[in-house]
């Protein structure tokens, strides 16, 4: 891969193989003065902002939808820790990452926050004809010239947009489908031509995960692209100068990959927390494990504390059914019944599927109360309630430690 780098900040062990160099950081190249280039609040371009990782340092990210966020994998494979800013009329807003999602086959990723922004995002560019489409290219970053590269006058932590004209979708020695441009010099006519001095830029080091947007023919701007890589094609080490080729990853390739990882109904809705798109008890499981925690994606109930109210509001209202349903066929029978008497007693790997109704990681009394004040949930005619589950001999000892709570009052979840 001689000549060719990632247009991320800083890298790891983990990618420093895939990289052959990383001068200093840069952002948006571009043919004339970059500070013509400054994008301020409010903008056409306030959804696009810069994601700052422990393990990688800053790169660029593009919001598809309340939650999400799209970016380059390569700057965000493993992360730790981390922010997403977004620079508004009001200021800048900061949000967390909560997790990454990330393509195996290509240098892009979705990155989930633990709150919305309450901002719609970019829809994404999923038609085939970005050849010859003018692009708008947008990042932070130290910028410059194509004829002097970086320039510490232009520093690094600065939106700036540029254009360049999408040229086509060579491979070259990719393993997924990208978008090309190329920064020219000059003025030439033509389909594959320079865009002029006013116009014409390149993304460089600190725009990885930043976008390329094509105007759709209403006007509205819609990611065609994400900044990956730069090749040195005109070989004098300077990231990014004319002669220099730039590569997105194709976002129409990827935009089914896209959307079943960042789904337009979020989890605070649907309770689908996991995004496999099934609601069932991996995802009650999972939200239990958030209780008390800050990852409002888990938080049904909308007062941004996540808990017993909210697992409530996920059995009842998501799933419509009701405590004691193991199965989640929305009845409580025997077939439930079934389930909770094979695993009564039992204290290891175990969850809602097993019979563990109220999340303490055991399947006892206290769970079958659940399900007799329930039985018969969903049923036609009324079910006598089950006996009570004997458990196996070697739970009887675990039992007999809870057996006081035989005396106290049921209730109901």
């Amino acid at each position: 891969m001689t000549g060719q780098t990632s247009v991320a900040l800083s890298v790891t062990a983990l990618v420093a193989a895939f990289l052959l160099v990383l001068p200093q950081a840069q952002a948006i190249v571009v043919s004339d003065n970059p500070a013509y280039h400054v994008v301020t609040a409010p903008s056409a371009y306030d959804m696009v902002g810069k994601i700052h990782t422990l393990d990688y340092g800053d790169i660029s990210g593009v919001l598809i939808n309340p939650w999400f966020v799209l970016t380059a994998r390569h700057g965000v494979w493993l992360i730790r820790d981390g922010t997403f800013t977004l620079n508004l009329s009001g200021g800048n807003q900061v949000y967390t990452l909560a997790e990454t999602l990330v393509n195996d086959n290509a240098d892009i990723g979705v990155v989930r926050l633990t709150r919305s922004t309450g901002l719609s995002g970019y829809s994404l560019y999923d038609a085939n004809d970005e050849q010859y489409k003018e692009g708008i290219i947008v990042g932070y970053g130290m910028s410059g010239t194509g004829l002097t590269g970086q320039d510490s006058a232009y520093p690094y932590g600065t939106k700036r947009v540029g254009y360049n004209r999408i040229d086509g979708f060579t491979k070259r020695d990719f393993t997924w489908e990208p978008l090309e441009m190329d920064f020219d010099a000059t003025w030439v006519h033509g389909p594959d031509g320079t865009l002029g001095a006013a116009k014409e830029a390149l993304f460089a080091f600190g725009d990885s995960g930043g976008p390329t947007f094509i105007a759709d023919p209403n006007g509205q701007l819609r990611v065609a692209g994400i900044h990956s890589q730069v090749y040195n094609d005109n070989n004098n080490n300077k990231y990014s100068d004319y002669g220099d080729k730039g590569y997105d990853v194709r976002v129409s390739v990827y935009a089914s990959w896209i959307r079943s990882k960042a789904p337009a109904q979020p989890a605070t809705i649907t309770g689908d927390f996991n995004i496999d798109n099934v609601t069932n008890a991996l995802d009650i499981d999972k939200q239990r494990t958030k209780y008390g925690g800050v990852d409002l994606w888990y938080d049904m109930t909308g007062d941004s504390v996540v808990g017993l109210s909210d697992t409530d509001y996920l059995i009842h209202t998501a799933l419509a059914t009701e405590f004691g349903d193991i199965n989640l066929d929305h009845k409580i029978n025997y077939s439930d019944y079934d389930i909770l008497a094979t695993y009564f007693g039992t204290t290891v790997s175990i969850g809602w599927a097993k019979g563990d109704f109220d999340g303490d990681k055991d399947v006892d009394f206290a769970d079958y109360q659940v399900m007799e004040a329930n039985f018969g949930f969903g049923e036609s005619q009324p079910l006598p309630p089950p006996p009570m589950p004997i458990p196996e001999p070697a739970s009887l000892i675990l039992l007999a430690a809870g057996i006081p709570i035989l005396t106290r009052r049921r209730k109901r979840l």
